[in-house]
Parts: C-alpha cells; structure tokens; sequence
C-alpha cells in the first residue's frame, strides 16, 4: 500500500471514528496482535476497592456436539475459575455530562497540561513559536535515511516528499504568523460540531440539527501534543457519550507527528509481565481519577506496530464497568435500534493503548452511567449445568452462516468448527421495558471461542478467528441476549 493511500485512509478512518460508535484509534503500521496468553478471565483489578471479596469456584466441563444440519461441529472445553456469588439486576441511565466531568476526565488523562479550544478547520491558526516547534519536530526526518528508519524503505520516498513540503508550506506561514499564543484556554462546554469543523468539506448539506455536541481541545505535556475530544450524540440511529485523546495534535500534520511520538516512546522491548501488571494498575488509576464509577480490567493485548525493522509495542488494556462489586462480561456487542434487547446507546467500555512504559497513547472511555437503583440484589439465576445445556440447545439450531462465511462462500465440503475455550460470568445489558435510554445489568454467562472453517476433506483452513464475545446468555432464563 502506498503513502498516499494509507495516509487517505488513515483520515477517512479518522473521521468515521469521530462520529460513529466503534473504535477510535489510529491505523496502524504493520500491525500485528500477540500474547492471546494473557489470562483476563480471572483479573479483578478494580478502579475503587469492592467492598466484598469475589470468591471463585473452579469449573470443568467437556461437550462435543453437531449442529441439527450437521455443518458445525461444537466443542466445550472448559478448565477454570468462575466468579461465584450473589448477582444483582441494576437499572441504570446514561449519565449527563456537566463540564467539571469533562475537565475532571482531561486533568486525569494528563495531569498539570493546560488545554486549548481547537480552532475551526477553516481557518487554524499557530503562533511563530508553535510554528518553530513543528519545524524542530519534523527537520531530522528531512532526509532518506532517518525517514527510512521512521516508515521503512516502502513509504520512505513519498513521505520525504510530503515532510519537506510540509516543512516548506509552514516556513512561508511564519511571515504572518502572530508572536502570541494565538489559541484561547477550554471553556470546558459542549459545542455544536460545525464549531470545530465548519469548512464546507466538513458540513456539506447536513443541517444543524444533525450536528453532534462536541469539544475538541489539545494539549502538550513533555514535549508531545494531544488532541482530547469529547462526543455527546443523541440522534435516533443511535445514542453516545464518549472521552477520547489521542497523541498528536496542535500541529498542521499530526499523521507524522505521531509517527514520530511512537517512535520515541514505543521503540522498546517485548512487554514484561511486571511491565504489564504496572501499565494496568496506572490504567486503573487513571479510571479512578476520572470519578466515573467503578471499572475492572477485562483484556490486555500485546500491539507491535512500526516496522520489522524498528517494531514499536503498546499495549492494548480494555476495562469494563462495575455495578454492585459485580463486573460487567467483556465482549458484548454494539447493536443498532431496531434490536428490541439493547437499543441505540453505545454500550459502556473503556479501552488504553500504551507504551510499555506506561506512556499514554491513545484512550476511549464510552458512555458512562449513574446507577438508577438496585432492582434485585439477589436474583435466582439457572445452575450453571442448566445453563450449559441451554447453551447447547442454541448452538445445535445454528448452522455454519451464523459464525462469518456466507451461504455463497460455502459448500457441501466446507465444515465450521467452533471450540468454546473460555466462559465469564458477570452482568450484561437488556433495554429496560418502555425507555430509550434506561437499561438493566442482569446476570449472564459470555463465551468465547475459536471459529475455523475447513475443508473436510484435506482439512484445508479456509477462514479462523477468535471471537471474545461469542455467545451471551442470560443467566436467569437461559435466553440468548442480542
């Protein structure tokens, strides 16, 4: 793939994040995912400390089945410890958000940074020595050789080209370029987008009334620049309130700004599990700091990036909500409105990438929520055999369609096997009967699983993956939860 392309999409991406309601992190250079060892069923680490200890029991439990039509083939394998205690319904509402928890969240991402309003995109304006700095930051990269070591040899020459462009087009601003900061401090208050982005490109023929609520502000804190945002989306297609920051910002590239930012920080070595466990305590206190509730680490994925060269690691730290010491299952999916279970409003996550040493990189924190009240603190849920034989029951109605392969793709020779390695028990969302935006946490199992389908004669592999989310069910009446 070329510069070109790859910077085209890195923007187009970029912007579908902005406003869409999955993930937002910046595209990757040779990415690759490692370290699927790192064991996240059993974490307990909580942003605040439960009040209750959360006694395991251990499970085992072994089930190879068909599907009714033969085209799956099903197994169970499970070994391992699973939460074992009184498991709560809790209704809860999308909270609002006030400006003190929109300074809260950026004083706890980036603590003693002053924070800027973002100009609009038609007209932004730097000072001589913001001007200075982006030239200081961009002039070692100037040649083939340092630029080859940032992007490697694919993308060096276009890269250069566009670096010495830039360095060009920046050097003429500087004659009219104001000597004072020219950026005025966050007021910390939600605007309509098209405050932000009110260039013709951005708003097209969209009306006002589709604008999301925005505030964009960047920052700089130890000689790296930051762009915190923060989208507020009531719209009929769906609901959300959510922080993000991202390393890279009050510059006129911050594509190549962030290169180079990785490049400084995460040009490391391969995690250690010490590494590790200090970057999700340092995520955990981030969470605290923010006063948004309680939260657990759910995931830790291992992220090489940059070039085989010069391989850049970050680690990848998801983190779910807790409601009454119980944590919420990790894995559940977005869903669109016209789904009766879940309804519009993103579902609450929170995600860090970071440096091995504990450098913030980028972070996404999705609607958080007030708990309305405590609906039962007890409920009766199905034992866990009864659940399990429910579970079977689901998956022997499916067929090989349900799990990625279209019905075009397959053929008589074609088998799906899907092997459930690993199972949580914690809560997960339902819409609250007659409401748009309340829901209720009640208890249920998540599984996970490996999918393969191969041919059943050669045993060719023609499509793998591991889903994390791959089944949800309701602990209370066995029903699948969409």
């Amino acid at each position: 793939m070329n510069m070109t392309m790859r910077r085209n999409i890195f923007f187009i991406l970029l912007t579908i994040t902005l406003l869409f309601i999955n993930g937002c992190q910046a595209i990757p250079r040779d990415q690759s995912v490692v370290n699927k060892d790192i064991d996240f069923y059993n974490h307990a680490i909580f942003a605040t400390q439960p009040e209750d200890e959360i006694m395991p029991q251990f499970v085992s439990y072994t089930k190879n089945f068909n599907s009714s039509d033969g085209s799956v083939q099903f197994q169970i394998d499970l070994h391992q410890e699973l939460l074992s205690t009184k498991m709560p319904v809790i209704k809860v509402n999308p909270k609002n958000l006030t400006s003190k928890d929109i300074q809260r969240v950026a004083e706890s991402l980036l603590s003693n940074a002053v924070f800027y309003e973002r100009e609009p995109s038609s007209n932004p304006q730097y000072s001589k020595s913001q001007y200075q700095e982006m030239i200081a930051r961009l002039s070692p990269y100037a040649n083939i050789d340092a630029m080859t070591d940032l992007v490697g040899n694919e993308d060096a020459e276009e890269m250069l080209t566009s670096v010495k462009t830039t360095i060009a087009w920046i050097t003429e601003q500087m004659e009219t370029a104001p000597d004072e900061n020219p950026h005025k401090l966050c007021d910390w208050t939600l605007k309509k987008e098209r405050e932000y982005n009110d260039a013709e490109w951005d708003i097209g023929q969209r009306p006002l009334i589709e604008d999301n609520d925005w505030l964009v502000a960047t920052a700089e804190k130890d000689g790296f620049g930051y762009k915190y945002m923060v989208v507020s989306r009531n719209q009929d297609d769906y609901k959300l309130n959510r922080f993000s920051i991202q390393l890279g910002g009050a510059s006129v590239d911050t594509y190549t700004d962030r290169l180079i930012y990785w490049s400084k920080l995460c040009r490391t070595d391969a995690p250690t599990q010490s590494q590790i466990d200090l970057v999700q305590n340092k995520v955990m206190e981030i969470l605290g700091q923010m006063d948004l509730g309680q939260w657990r680490i759910a995931d830790t994925q291992v992220e090489i990036y940059g070039t085989e060269a010069c391989p850049e690691f970050m680690l990848r730290v998801y983190a779910v909500p807790v409601f009454n010491n119980i944590p919420v299952v990790y894995g559940q999916q977005n869903v669109s409105k016209s789904n009766d279970f879940t309804g519009a409003y993103v579902l609450t996550d929170a995600s860090f990438l970071m440096s091995v040493n504990g450098d913030l990189i980028e972070m996404q924190l999705n609607s958080p929520l007030d708990v309305e009240s405590i609906v039962n603190e007890n409920v009766d849920t199905m034992s866990f055999l009864q659940l399990m034989e429910r579970i079977q029951q689901h998956l022997s109605l499916s067929d090989a369609e349900n799990y990625g392969m279209t019905s075009q793709q397959l053929s008589e020779s074609i088998l799906c096997s899907v092997k459930i390695f690993g199972i949580e028990y914690g809560l997960a969302r339902i819409m609250a009967p007659d409401t748009t935006d309340s829901y209720y946490y009640i208890p249920a199992l998540m599984l996970r699983a490996d999918i393969e389908y191969f041919d059943k004669d050669s045993g060719a592999v023609f499509y793998n993956y591991t889903n994390n989310g791959f089944l949800c069910i309701n602990a209370i009446d066995g029903s699948i939860i969409k």
